[in-house]
């Protein structure tokens, strides 16, 4: 794989089976897969690693994500700070076939079950191009930046206060 040294981080996304895993691993690059025993299917001890993976300037990478919903794809693509993002497609007869090989976990065929009847075709994460040398021919996504803060938004008191405006004391009832 030629490619300039610089951050690249790239996410695939995907159901079960298909193929996430064995195309991140022939990209040469360091692989976090939440599926590696290193993280213990954990997701609290995942995160954390993928969060410093985002603020890493020199980070060279591939993450392996479900990413059933846009939302969860963009929130995956934000917390690393993806450079590249890529659904990787399969039917669900082959990615049944495929999670049966790996003979891991019979949830797995549950799993795959539930990815494509919540899958929601969002047209954020392009297809996966077919080869690293065209996958690194493409141009960095445009940065996700987070949304703004509810929290600015809510008006904030000290003290609630009933319908008159004067301060409620916190005993009995609230008369807004």
């Amino acid at each position: 794989m030629a490619r300039a040294l610089g951050r690249f981080v790239a996410i695939l996304f995907g159901p079960p089976g298909a193929g996430k895993t064995t195309l991140a691993r022939a990209s040469g690059l360091t692989v976090y897969d939440r599926d590696d025993p290193e993280w213990g299917q954990d997701e609290t001890r995942f995160r954390p690693a993928l969060k410093a993976l985002g603020r890493d300037p020199s980070a060279r990478a591939v993450v392996i994500r479900a990413g059933t919903t846009e939302a969860a794809r963009n929130n995956h693509r934000l917390m690393v700070q993806a450079t590249h993002a890529w659904m990787v497609w399969v039917d669900i007869g082959t990615a049944h076939s495929r999670v049966k090989q790996r003979a891991r976990d019979p949830k797995d065929h549950v799993n795959v079950v539930n990815w494509y009847a919540h899958y929601d075709h969002g047209m954020d994460a392009p297809m996966w191009p077919g080869s690293w040398d065209a996958a690194l021919a493409e141009p960095a996504i445009t940065p996700i930046t987070p949304p703004p803060s509810r929290t600015s938004e809510i008006p904030s008191r000290t003290k609630p206060t009933t319908k008159s405006g004067a301060n409620w004391n916190g005993s009995g009832p609230r008369l807004l």
